[in-house]
């Protein structure tokens, strides 16, 4: 059998069986428009034949107008090809709803603090990228006597171009940053719509995505891209009105907080909050557990996800700041208004927190209340400096008293 070279690549990455198909090359030889035009899996059947699934073909309508649009080689393939897999792999579809305002605050953030662009399309491809490694059941294939699970994730993703859908794989994409898994799909993006992408760029993929919330299409089911076993489809972000835990609690409820661990102690969760306020949701309840939940020791706000504590015995800072305690408040999104952003203050007086919490170091909110930094922890270096670490703005604040 001869074949040339970029013949058996693009066979390779459409799957269609070389074995029996006729080559119009020189002596018979197989080329790129064979095999482009041959069924997926190889030759068609010969005359006398059946073919396993009948075609159903239009008839003509007496008076009705039409124009007859020939079916490219790319179109035919892909025809066949879902045609194959909806026909010979057992499709079943898992659809669930995600609250996409996590996502959203994030990428706002990740924008906001490097300056590049990435879509939601982008963060869904490195979540499956990821998930994907985690469980190696869905990246994987069917091959026949066994199923091969992959060990790494080559990331097919589904780009729609003048003749159809195509689908490039991004390799080892659960090594690769989010920045680089945003680069990778323009550049394939681009090349597939300029028609410049190389047939085994088509090849080798683990899993596919196919993404239709840019067309506002909520939800679709998609079909299996052979020979692997799973695909995710992502629908649209909409704005639809949930019941969440702010909904349920209020606004300012339940306020974070700082307070002393006693052995044995209980304190509440998740049959009440901040002592003996008493949390209905929880099934069955537990009055007995609530009757003896301690109150924390102090209030730190609500949703200002105090994330960050270090107490300050060093020298360098003034002397109001030794034996108390600096926390990092790193803000959440989910408020009405924003809380935290900030790092705190709280003196201690007889091992004991004691007053109002002080601003030492905030401005991590622009006017428009966009998050440009996102205190998390906090330490005091040996020399008694402050020091912040920003997990938005990608930087460790040194907080040093200012020069006489």
């Amino acid at each position: 059998m001869k074949a040339s070279p970029l013949a058996r690549k693009i066979a390779d990455a459409l799957g269609v069986r070389l074995a029996g198909l006729q080559g119009t090359g020189p002596g018979g030889r197989i080329i790129a428009f064979d095999v482009e035009n041959a069924p997926v899996g190889g030759p068609a059947p010969a005359a006398g034949g059946s073919s396993p699934v009948p075609a159903i073909l239009p008839t003509p309508i007496a008076g009705m107008p039409e124009n007859r649009v020939p079916l490219s080689g790319m179109r035919r393939v892909i025809a066949e090809r879902l045609l194959a897999s909806k026909t010979q792999i057992p499709h079943f579809y898992l659809t669930i709803e995600i609250d996409a305002a996590p996502m959203m605050a994030f990428r706002k953030e990740y924008i906001a603090a490097s300056g590049g662009k990435i879509t939601f399309n982008d963060i869904a491809l490195a979540a499956v990228a990821r998930a994907a490694m985690q469980k190696p059941k869905v990246n994987a294939a069917f091959a026949g006597d066994a199923i091969i699970e992959y060990g790494s994730v080559n990331l097919s993703v589904a780009i729609a171009v003048e003749d159809g859908l195509v689908t490039p794989v991004i390799r080892d994409a659960q090594k690769l940053s989010l920045k680089e898994i945003s680069a990778s799909v323009k550049d394939l993006a681009l090349r597939a719509r300029d028609k410049k992408l190389k047939p085994e760029e088509y090849a080798g993929g683990t899993i596919t995505v196919s993404n239709l919330g840019s067309y506002g299409i909520e939800q679709f089911c998609a079909i299996v891209n052979p020979p692997q076993a799973a695909i995710l489809a992502v629908g649209a972000i909409v704005k639809k009105p949930v019941v969440n835990e702010r909904d349920e609690i209020g606004d300012n409820l339940v306020p974070d907080y700082m307070t002393s661990v006693t052995p044995g102690a209980f304190y509440g969760w998740p049959y009440s909050y901040y002592g003996q306020h008493v949390d209905s949701r929880p099934t069955p309840p537990r009055p007995d557990l609530v009757a003896r939940a301690i109150a924390p020791d102090y209030a730190l706000g609500a949703h200002t996800a105090s994330l960050g504590l270090a107490f300050y015995r060093g020298d360098l800072l003034p002397t109001a700041y030794r034996g108390g305690v600096f926390i990092g408040q790193h803000g959440s999104w989910n408020r009405s208004v924003p809380s935290g952003y900030k790092v705190i203050f709280i003196r201690f007086k007889d091992g004991h927190p004691v007053g109002l919490p002080q601003d030492v170091l905030s401005g991590f909110l622009d006017d428009k209340g966009q998050a440009m930094g996102r205190p998390v922890g906090v330490a005091i270096d040996p020399r008694g400096a402050l020091l912040v670490a920003d997990d938005v703005g990608g930087v460790v604040w040194r907080v040093t008293p200012a020069a006489p």
